[in-house]
């Protein structure tokens, strides 16, 4: 299958190394890839469902590649933490996806994409994230902060009261400050 592929990617720096790896899944069959979505015959939008504000751009932008339909545009593929974490209720009302996959789903792209165009919408199967591998230098890489981002979030409070730092610091680090 060698298809035109656009991608959007939203979101944190995970997401932007989680569309990497897509990206690099992509070169390896051998596809192009563009900026120019309305060349694309397949787009990826690499999503985030951090906030509430962050699943409703990504469904925003969802629903804006569909305008692409009618053109060059097959199939819109959904990554990332919004089928990741809500793929019980995004499957059956985001019907502009043909395929939905979570973070650790990049193998499954190309066969997904094969069972799509064969007119099966698809989903990844949900599971718990585990680490990924870099996608450069070790002392260059993206900072992977969590793969839980309510934990993260829940931390973000912590931060926010120079009272708690120390308390950070020690829960992170294993050590008093």
């Amino acid at each position: 299958m060698k298809k035109v592929f656009g991608m959007i990617s939203l979101g944190c720096d995970k997401n932007r190394v989680d569309g990497e790896r897509l990206l690099g899944e992509i070169k390896r069959h051998g596809c192009e890839l563009t900026d120019d979505l309305s060349r694309a015959q397949v787009v990826i939008v690499n999503t985030c469902a951090f906030l509430n504000a962050a699943r409703e751009e990504s469904i925003d932008a969802v629903l804006e590649c569909n305008g692409y339909r009618g053109g060059a545009l097959e199939k819109i593929v959904v990554t990332g933490c919004l089928p990741q974490k809500f793929a019980e209720e995004v499957f059956p009302a985001l019907t502009e996806a043909d395929v939905l996959l979570g973070v650790n789903d990049v193998s499954a792209l190309f066969p997904a994409l094969e069972r799509a165009y064969k007119g099966e919408r698809q989903r990844g199967r949900r599971r718990r994230a585990r680490g990924k591998g870099r996608t450069r230098d070790h002392h260059a890489a993206a900072p992977q902060i969590s793969e839980n981002c309510r934990r993260l979030f829940s931390s973000l409070h912590l931060l926010s009261n120079p009272q708690n730092t120390r308390q950070v610091q020690v829960r992170t680090h294993g050590r008093a400050a």
